[in-house]
């Protein structure tokens, strides 16, 4: 939140659910620290730089991602399985001469067999009508 807006944006904000943590960023620290208080316990600082926010930052988001492994006592499943899809696939090294006109003829039979499947729907729906 800038400093100019910490007035508005904190009351507003400070109670909702799906904020976890407010970083203050301004060139007057002195004037937002009062702000670091039990009243607003999701403020995590008030910060002049860059570097020190992101710091924080890259902290905090590390230690949300300890937290979920902590909870579970493991990683869950399906995130171990998305992030093993993740770097096969990114592993993978296509020829795309080869696999574009095979992904073509794929996408033909899906629309022959599609269409055969309609013809059949059709044709039995005729059939069984009252």
């Amino acid at each position: 939140v800038s400093g100019k807006l910490t007035n508005d944006i904190v009351p507003l904000t400070h109670d909702k659910s799906q904020i976890y943590a407010i970083y203050i960023f301004c060139f007057d620290k002195s004037k937002y620290e009062q702000w670091v208080t039990e009243k607003w316990p999701k403020i995590r600082g008030v910060f002049t730089d860059i570097d020190s926010i992101s710091d924080s930052l890259r902290q905090a988001v590390r230690d949300c991602d300890d937290d979920d492994i902590k909870i579970t006592g493991q990683i869950e499943p399906s995130f171990m399985y998305s992030m093993l899809f993740k770097e096969i696939v990114l592993e993978i090294h296509f020829d795309l001469e080869k696999e574009i006109p095979a992904l073509a003829e794929y996408a033909r039979q899906m629309v022959t067999l599609t269409t055969i499947l309609f013809a059949g729907i059709q044709t039995s729906a005729s059939h069984t009508r009252c």
